[in-house]
């Protein structure tokens, strides 16, 4: 047999107690991805030695370092694994009622700066199971555009892999978010003319090699954390032209910075187990500059369509720079014992 195909693979993920302790337990303890396509890439390094031997070509090999690197794309939902993602990038996550019975609002924001978390990727591919092991977070991109579907996509470094019985994952059926879900707001005004919107974190997540006697780390570190986002809109008014410039009423670049409010929710036609609340996402930054302005236009028909992209500051008051808020049914994403 052969030609398998991406579609009847299977991916899971659950939560590591600490770096270099593959997680383990029954097959329902696992959380499963709707993944989007895309496989672990693990690098195999070699080193070759070169001496002189008489010969052009070298004549010894030795070992080298193994890394991983993996991109999980998903569907827009926002329970199950999104949850357990969500709190995997930011190292903090908080539990509250979503103000019905059975729905609960889960909040994750960088208020604090919390060690990262750590979990196994279980990586079925028909032909060769593996469980990619000390899997860390390098980031999140949430990203669509008009008549289509919100794809979440989070880059993954881990240290190395282990061949793996399959496990049984049991799929969710949850509604995905489109983009007739989204409303976009800056200032607390809502504007309807986006066609494209790009949000992203990136923590610069790397596996840290260590004298271990091993090939591979048990540890990753994210020195980093850079958010920014992007709207592509109609260009229907010079409002973020100025803005870009300094000040709503500016006629030319000015030596000052505009700041500004930012939000961005998304609201599922789900109801969550029949409670009054819909599966909700909401994305606020209460502090933002904008960093690049542009118009396109490709030829003499095309419509002319302005960019904007901006970046959020630490805002002293709610105590941090983007805060992301998920209603759903999932009542916690503990840590593991």
């Amino acid at each position: 047999m052969g030609n398998y195909i991406m579609l009847c693979s299977k991916f899971g993920v659950k939560e590591q107690t600490g770096p270099g302790v593959k997680a383990t337990g029954a097959d329902n303890t696992w959380v499963p991805v709707d993944h989007r396509g895309g496989l672990p890439a693990t690098a195999n390094e070699i080193i070759i030695a070169k001496t002189v031997n008489g010969n052009k070509g070298a004549k010894r090999a030795v070992v080298g370092p193994i890394t991983g690197a993996h991109n999980i794309r998903t569907l827009g939902v926002t329970d199950s694994f999104t949850g357990w993602f969500l709190k995997w990038l930011f190292g903090v996550h908080a539990v509250a009622g979503g103000g019905g019975t059975g729905a609960y609002k889960h909040t994750y924001n960088a208020a604090s700066c919390n060690d990262l978390y750590y979990f196994t990727m279980h990586n079925n591919m028909i032909a060769a199971v593996t469980d990619c092991v000390n899997a860390t977070l390098g980031g999140m991109t949430i990203s669509f555009a008009a008549n289509d579907l919100l794809e979440f996509s989070y880059p993954v470094v881990y240290t190395h892999d282990e061949l793996a019985s399959a496990r049984t994952l049991t799929f969710s059926e949850r509604t995905p978010l489109s983009w007739a879900d989204a409303v976009l707001e800056i200032n607390g005004v809502p504007f309807t003319t986006g066609e494209n919107f790009n949000f992203a974190i990136t923590n610069g997540a790397a596996s840290v090699p260590t004298i271990n006697g091993k090939r591979y780390g048990d540890k990753t570190a994210a020195p980093g954390w850079d958010v920014e986002f992007g709207v592509s809109l109609e260009f229907d008014s010079d409002t973020h032209l100025r803005r870009v410039w300094g000040d709503a009423a500016a006629v030319a670049p000015t030596n000052a910075i505009y700041e500004g409010t930012f939000r961005a929710t998304f609201i599922s036609p789900e109801e969550i187990a029949s409670s009054g609340v819909y599966y909700k996402m909401d994305i606020y930054m209460p502090r933002f500059v904008y960093k690049a302005f542009t118009v396109e236009g490709a030829d003499v028909e095309s419509r002319i369509i302005q960019n904007i992209t901006g970046a959020p500051l630490v805002d002293d008051v709610e105590g941090y720079d983007v805060q992301i808020e998920l209603y759903n049914g999932d009542s916690d994403y503990p840590d593991a014992t």
